[in-house]
């Protein structure tokens, strides 16, 4: 037996290392991403799913979405029975937090004596990030109850809903920070 390799074979065993560490940290990039930019770049669908996009016109399917698996391969480290016990925190959590800044932009509102559909907007939209991270728990729960029988499909609007409610909450915050800069009623009475 030879021991020994030749230049070229350690010249590819270095680029599969450099593949492989480089595939490693866009799997870690990709596993709770699940926005367009991601699918647009290619780098979460296999590579016969590529053909298939390019057979189909280009088109695409939810079906052939791979996060799923990078989803059940990160579950696989997790303690399922201590994250079932605990999941209840985070439906407290979001309620607290959803309550919290619709209560701060109304509380605004009325010390700014500034009233209307736009900023009132802002205390729906956080009530609606509250609704849309217990629905992402519940949509967990449910992953986690039955992890390969999970649709594929339920597990891409999973991400969908994680993804709004992160755009939720700068919207939130923004229309917070706009309020705050407004005059408070008294000093506009006095001007």
């Amino acid at each position: 037996m030879n021991d020994k390799i030749t230049f070229s074979q350690y010249d590819r065993l270095q680029k599969g290392a450099s593949y492989a560490k480089t595939r490693k940290r866009e799997i870690g990039r990709h596993a709770f991403c699940a926005d367009a930019c991601d699918v647009r770049r290619g780098n979460v669908f296999r590579q016969s799913d590529h053909r298939q996009r390019k057979r189909s016109g280009g088109h695409f399917s939810p079906t052939r979405f791979r996060h799923k698996e990078i989803g059940k391969t990160i579950v696989r480290h997790w303690d399922l029975d201590a994250f079932k016990h605990w999941i209840f925190v985070d439906y407290l959590y979001a309620l607290s937090y959803s309550l919290f800044f619709a209560s701060l932009i109304l509380w605004l509102m009325k010390r700014k004596a500034k009233s209307g559909l736009p900023y009132l907007l802002f205390a729906y939209v956080a009530v609606l990030a509250g609704a849309l991270d217990w629905l992402e728990n519940t949509l967990e729960l449910r992953f986690l109850d039955d992890v390969e029988g999970f649709p594929k499909r339920l597990f891409f609007f999973h991400s969908i809903v994680a993804t709004l409610k992160w755009l939720a909450l700068p919207i939130v915050l923004a229309g917070i920070a706009l309020l705050h800069k407004k005059p408070n009623k008294k000093e506009i009475s006095t001007k």
